[in-house]
C-alpha cells in the first residue's frame, strides 16, 4: 500500500515522526488558565519554544497587594517530550518605559514551576504554592471554513523503525462542531470515511470519532481515530497527525503525518492523475 522511503530520507523522517508520536511539545504563544478567563484582565502564560525542546516560560499575574508582576523560567523539556521543570524567577530594576537604559537583575527565586503537556495545546501547570491547574493555548480565530475543501496530501506512516509514504485525496465537510472527511489513497481500493467531533485547539483543531474503510455495504466494523494539530494556513497548506486504532482508548494506535495543499478541481480531469487544477482561491480559504 505504501512505497518505502530509504536512505538518509528514511532516517530523517523516522526521527521527525517518531518524535511527534512520543512528544507533546507545546505550541508557542499565549496560554490561559482553564476556568479563569472571563473577558477581564487576568493572568496567563507566554511560551516561546525554539530548537525543538528549548522553551522560555513567562508568567504574568498579580501579587497579593494587587500590583502586576511577571516571572520567568527557561530550559529544556525533559526526555519524555512532555514535561518541563525549572526555577521561576522574579526580576527588578530593568529599564522603565520611556526611562533611561539600565540592566535588570534577579530579585528573587520564587520557587519551582512544573508543566506537563498532554497535547501541543493543552496541559497543566503547578506554580509555587498552588495546586496543579489545567492550561490551554489561546486561539483568536478558528478558520474552520478553510477545512471545507479538498486537499492533495502526502501521508507519512511509521511503525517502530519502518517508515513509508504515499499520496492521497483528503476531503472535508464541516458542520458546526461535527466533521466528515474521506481519505482516498491513489494506490488503494476505496476511501476511508471518518466521522467525529471538531474542537478548536491552539492554532488548529482536534477531532475524535470513528471510521470505516472500503465498501461500507460489506459492514466493516467501525474503528476509531484521533486527528491532532489539524490546521490550514492562509495559503491553503494543510497539516495534521492522524492516529487510528481498533479501540476507543486508542491503545496500540498507528500514526500517520499528513501534509499537503488545498486543491481546486478543474471541470475536466483525468482520473488518478494529480497536478491538474489550481490552488484554492482566497475566497475558499477565508
Amino acid at each position: 500500500m505504501f512505497r518505502s522511503v530509504g536512505g538518509a530520507l528514511l532516517a530523517t523522517v523516522t526521527w521527525l515522526v517518531s518524535t511527534t508520536a512520543s512528544a507533546a511539545l507545546p505550541q508557542p504563544g499565549l496560554w490561559t488558565f482553564d476556568g479563569e478567563s472571563n473577558g477581564k484582565p487576568g493572568r496567563g502564560i507566554q511560551i516561546d519554544r525554539q530548537d525543538g525542546d528549548r522553551i522560555i516560560v513567562t508568567y504574568f499575574g498579580y501579587r497579593a497587594d494587587g500590583s502586576a508582576t511577571f516571572l520567568q523560567a527557561g530550559g529544556h523539556i525533559e526526555d519524555d517530550g512532555k514535561t518541563f521543570s525549572a526555577e521561576l524567577n522574579e526580576y527588578k530594576n530593568g529599564r522603565a518605559m520611556d526611562g533611561e537604559a539600565r540592566t535588570g537583575e534577579l530579585a528573587k527565586m520564587v520557587g519551582n514551576v512544573r508543566m506537563e503537556f498532554d497535547t501541543s495545546t493543552a496541559g497543566s501547570i503547578t506554580l509555587p504554592g498552588e495546586e496543579k491547574r489545567s492550561i490551554s493555548r489561546i486561539a483568536f480565530n478558528e478558520h474552520r471554513n478553510r477545512l471545507n475543501n479538498q486537499f492533495f496530501v502526502t501521508r507519512v506512516q511509521f511503525d517502530d523503525e519502518k517508515v513509508a509514504s504515499d499520496q492521497a485525496w483528503l476531503k472535508f465537510s464541516v458542520n458546526g462542531d461535527q466533521v466528515l472527511f474521506d481519505l482516498s489513497p491513489l494506490n488503494a481500493d476505496g476511501p476511508c470515511s471518518f466521522k467525529g467531533g471538531l474542537n478548536p485547539a491552539g492554532d488548529g483543531f482536534t477531532s475524535k470519532g470513528t471510521y470505516t474503510c472500503g465498501d461500507v455495504i460489506t459492514s466493516h466494523p467501525k474503528s476509531f481515530y484521533r486527528l491532532d494539530e489539524l490546521k490550514v494556513d492562509p495559503l491553503g497548506f494543510i497539516s495534521g497527525t492522524l492516529n487510528v486504532s481498533n479501540n476507543a482508548e486508542m491503545s496500540n494506535s498507528r500514526t500517520t503525518k499528513l501534509f499537503g495543499y488545498c486543491y481546486r478541481i478543474p471541470d475536466a480531469v483525468i482520473l488518478g492523475v494529480p497536478g491538474q487544477g489550481d490552488r484554492c482561491s482566497a475566497a475558499q480559504l477565508e
